[in-house]
């Protein structure tokens, strides 16, 4: 992100196709990690190949490991990536968490940067509609680099604070946009006064 020293991993969920398009404008340089299957669509594809965009086969553990490489380069290059870290989209509920964001902050003594992002239901029809996007303060990984055995604990504990903090942004990012959807409007009460 702008005014970063490091290369960080930048991590927003994903719940809509419109979250890849405000992370496209987010400030500072990343790279991606992207579905292997939209590589294959005419000029997207040549687009993330010409950005760096780190290709994830799903499902597979080979890819996997490739992508983790592909990170890794990334980072060693001074570039930040970005990585959903439910590995999917989702709207209504958090995914399982994948580990490979958190494996890579500790690995390469990179923060991770939380990204909450809220879309109206209706983002795709409504064009008034208003996205909250929030970047949120990194979280550090343990100092120095934690052993083998204790990496497991160490992705567990950085996951879960950073569930905990967008579950908190997001709720409290909806609560928000509910709000500024309402007061738009008026109310029923006001539709009956009128009458």
């Amino acid at each position: 992100m702008k005014g970063q020293a490091q290369p960080a991993i930048v991590a927003p969920n994903h719940s809509s196709m419109v979250d890849v398009l405000l992370c496209a404008m987010l400030p500072g340089d990343f790279t991606w990690v992207a579905k292997s299957s939209v590589f294959i669509l005419p000029g997207i594809g040549q687009l993330l190949w010409m950005a760096g965009t780190v290709p994830l086969v799903r499902g597979k553990k080979s890819s996997a490991l490739q992508m983790l490489e592909g990170c890794r380069k990334a980072l060693d290059d001074g570039w930040s990536v970005l990585i959903y870290p439910q590995g999917t989209r989702n709207r209504r509920k958090w995914l399982p968490w994948k580990y490979g964001a958190f494996k890579l902050s500790i690995e390469k003594q990179v923060p991770i940067i939380p990204v909450s992002i809220v879309l109206p239901d209706d983002t795709w029809t409504n064009l008034e509609c208003k996205l909250i996007v929030k970047v949120h303060p990194p979280i550090h990984p343990p100092e120095p680099p934690a052993p083998v055995e204790d990496m497991m604990q160490e992705r567990s504990a950085m996951s879960e604070a950073l569930r905990t903090k967008m579950d908190a942004a997001i709720l409290s990012m909806t609560e928000e946009a509910e709000r500024r959807v309402l007061s738009a409007f008026p109310s029923d009460h006001q539709f009956r006064k009128a009458d």
